[in-house]
């Protein structure tokens, strides 16, 4: 049986600061805030898209100049060609303006024009596939299973062209075995891959990085491996060794910070490690849960679904300041950001997006 596949759009990450068990705390209090910590982590052919572009809308990052986006005085993304002077994320502007002096800066405090152009992206992905999972305003993981073996039926009669081929690279360059189902399936995953990356080149104007694979990590895990705008697809002979190139535990989403120390007080400092490592050890220390998961993902197993999250239950909005200590100076800044709130929730974008969304979540 095919285990369905999953599609992600991703151009960035986030981090939960976790609090270290005190000394005092017993294995079950270690269980129990560890069950807690991965349950916030995060079927066959699976693709991985990141866009190339700091700021979509920008002129600038369209024609490839140096380009950041900030918010207050942090950088919070820059596009690759910034990426080559030493610009990074979460770096102040003074030191990415000295790193860079040519670097266009471009005001970030607004979310709405991202916000707008990720539900633009998802609403295009589901015209794919229906089942579409959501993460933040960059990535989406979709299930492709239903298109992969319509493609697989049109072959006819089971022989595959003698000029099949991946669309893209290969990781670690292995050859296509066209007698291999799951290279077959693989390399149509590929096809529908390149067919969404220039859907979106097309319609929405960003270019993006992708990968293919057998599941949702392992997607996640190959997509950086050629970008900007280019797509691998990892056949299933090369998990171990893509799994083994990780150099640190916070790589391999699923495994927190948290867990991360608990594994360095074991001595396990490598993925090798972890997957040598007596798993009934293991769970007695993290829970039986905790433990398997965590053992499973060291090997690339991820039976994890994509699972359609429906419209947003709930709309926030937010913003930092150095300082507002008069009471005038709080209710102005609360009216600022209730009217942003507000703009939000009757926007066109966000009512077409629940609508859509919630076709999505009712399809069986």
């Amino acid at each position: 049986m095919v285990k369905p596949g999953s599609w992600s759009a991703r151009s960035g990450g986030g981090c939960c600061p976790l609090m270290e068990p005190s000394a005092s705390g017993s294995a079950a209090d270690h269980r129990l805030s560890l069950q807690e910590e991965e349950a916030e982590e995060e079927r066959e052919w699976c693709c991985t898209v990141e866009d190339s572009n700091s700021n979509p809308l920008s002129p600038a990052a369209a024609s490839h100049e140096l380009t950041a986006v900030h918010q207050k005085h942090l950088v919070v993304t820059c596009n690759y060609e910034a990426r080559k002077y030493g610009v990074k994320k979460i770096m102040s502007v003074s030191v990415a303006k000295e790193r860079c002096r040519q670097l266009i800066l471009i005001s970030g405090e607004d979310l709405t024009p991202y916000r707008e152009i990720s539900y633009k992206i998802t609403e295009l992905l589901e015209e794919f596939s229906p089942l579409v999972e959501r993460l933040g305003f960059d990535e989406n993981f979709i299930d492709i299973t239903d298109a992969v073996e319509k493609r697989l039926q049109q072959i006819g009669s089971g022989v595959v062209p003698a000029d099949f081929s991946v669309s893209g690279h290969v990781y670690g360059n292995q050859a296509l075995n066209t007698a291999d189902g799951k290279h077959v399936r693989l390399a149509l995953g590929s096809k529908i891959g390149a067919e969404m990356r220039t859907a979106i080149c097309d319609r929405i104007g960003l270019t993006c990085s992708a990968g293919i694979a057998s599941n949702k990590l392992l997607a996640k895990l190959v997509s950086g491996t050629f970008k900007p705008n280019q797509q691998t697809t990892l056949f299933p002979e090369s998990i171990q060794d893509r799994i083994g190139n990780l150099l640190q535990f916070k790589q391999v989403p699923g495994i927190g910070p948290k867990t991360a120390r608990r594994l360095e007080y074991f001595g396990i400092h490598t993925i090798h490690a972890l997957q040598i490592f007596p798993l009934d050890l293991l769970e007695k220390d993290l829970g039986v849960i905790i433990a398997q998961r965590i053992h499973k993902l060291s090997f690339g197993e991820d039976d994890s679904p994509v699972t359609p999250r429906g419209p947003p239950r709930s709309l926030s909005n937010e913003d930092s300041f150095r300082k507002c200590s008069s009471l005038d100076e709080i209710r102005m800044k609360l009216e600022e950001l209730l009217i942003s709130l507000l703009i939000r929730f009757v926007s066109p974008v966000h009512l077409t997006f629940q609508k859509s969304s919630n076709l999505v979540t009712f399809t069986s």
